[in-house]
Order: structure tokens, then C-alpha cells, then sequence
């Protein structure tokens, strides 16, 4: 299995508007790579574009209550939904991640990245929050990214001034003051 070759394979299928020859092409490559979430994103797409987008929907909401629970998977399958733009799939297979591994911060900088681009800014402040509360590398990385996203909108700075003044009230931390400062 060359997984490069079929993806150009199967990219060149759906420009040429050959859909169902492509269904064809992802069912086939689901029995040859079964653990492959990226393959039955693939195929979710094809769905899609063929103008069935309630199976669609259905296939990727799957996909995302199926995925296995090992970081690699979860990384993979989020990046195929990224690429054909199921960015709130993606956002709700990280979440769902974070609660079955019970690990509140994995996958945080991605999650901070999806919210920012689906225009959930608020979303992205609260992740990016939670990574300076237990961040171990530079906070001057999270006190960027923040600012990017604030201070273009009044509301959201509005929001980010209540919500870490709310988290220093009931959890005083350093981090958070030198953020905010």
C-alpha cells in the first residue's frame, strides 16, 4: 500500500468528477487499511460531493465516536477532516479525546488553532488559557497568539479581559498574571 499514490489517485478521480469510481476507491482501501480514520474521512468526502451529505454528516460523526483512542490516530483522522474543511468534526474529535483519554490539555494548541479559524474566538481564548495554566514552554508563544486573536475585535477583548480576570480571581497563578499584564 502507497498511501501518497492513492491519495493522488484519489485526488485525481475527484477532479476529474469520477465520484463514484472514487467511493469505489476508498471502500476498497478500507479493507486493506481497517484502523485508517483518514480513509473513511476520505470516503465521508466523496459522500459529500456526491450530494449526500446526510450520510455524509452521519459517516463523520462515526468516525469521530469510533476513532481509536491513541494520539497518532486521533492526530491523523483530525488532519484528513481539516483538509476537506469538516473543521467542527475535527474540533469535536479533539474534545472527545481530551475527555475519553482524560487529559484536559492535549491536543490544546490545535483545538486553539480550529476555534480561531471557524471564528470561535472565545473557543480559542479558554484553550489558550488552559495551556498557559500548564504550559511548560514559553508563554510569550500563547501571550502572541492571544493578542492575534483580541485585538482585532473589542468583544472578544472584552471577553478575554473577564475570563482571565475570573480564572485569576479563583485560581491565582503567575502564568496567568504575566499574561495578563
Amino acid at each position: 500500500f502507497d498511501k501518497s499514490l492513492y491519495s493522488e489517485y484519489l485526488d485525481a478521480l475527484l477532479s476529474a468528477n469520477q465520484l463514484d469510481k472514487a467511493f469505489d476507491l476508498t471502500t476498497k482501501m478500507q479493507q486493506v487499511r481497517r484502523q485508517d480514520g483518514a480513509i473513511l474521512v476520505d470516503q465521508a468526502n466523496v459522500l459529500f460531493k456526491q450530494g449526500k451529505q446526510k450520510e455524509s454528516e452521519t459517516l463523520r460523526q462515526e468516525i469521530v465516536k469510533n476513532t481509536p483512542y491513541d494520539q497518532f490516530q486521533i492526530k491523523l483522522t483530525a488532519d484528513a477532516l481539516q483538509r476537506y474543511d469538516f473543521t467542527e468534526d475535527a474540533i469535536q474529535l479533539y474534545q472527545l479525546a481530551r475527555t475519553n483519554l482524560n487529559a484536559p490539555y492535549l491536543f490544546a494548541n490545535e483545538l486553539a488553532i480550529l476555534y480561531n479559524r471557524s471564528g470561535n474566538k472565545q473557543g480559542a481564548i479558554d484553550v489558550l488559557l488552559d495551556i498557559t495554566e500548564m504550559q511548560t514552554r514559553d508563554d510569550d508563544e500563547v501571550k502572541k497568539n492571544i493578542l492575534a486573536i483580541v485585538e482585532s475585535d473589542k468583544k472578544v477583548n472584552s471577553y478575554f479581559e473577564k475570563t482571565i480576570g475570573k480564572r485569576l480571581k479563583d485560581r491565582p497563578s503567575e502564568r496567568l498574571t504575566n499574561l495578563y499584564v
